[in-house]
């Protein structure tokens, strides 16, 4: 399941970019997560903003379920 949602994320994008920007793409890919794990890389990316807040999500309702 989670190979098939990574999968559906990026082969459209890597088709996009062509097959040798695709391969490009992925071996830099491999290299980062060498030294870094998907977390590192996404902190990185995305860094928490000072007095920043995250909206906080609802409570379920009494009884529901997935």
């Amino acid at each position: 399941m989670l190979w098939q949602g990574f999968l559906s994320m990026t082969l459209p994008m890597l088709e996009g970019i062509g097959p040798e920007r695709a391969v490009m793409y992925l071996k830099k890919l491999q290299g980062e997560l060498k030294d870094k794990t998907p977390a590192q890389l996404w902190e990185e990316l995305h860094p928490d903003i000072e007095g920043a807040g995250r909206n906080a999500s609802p409570d379920m309702p009494e009884g529901w379920r997935f």
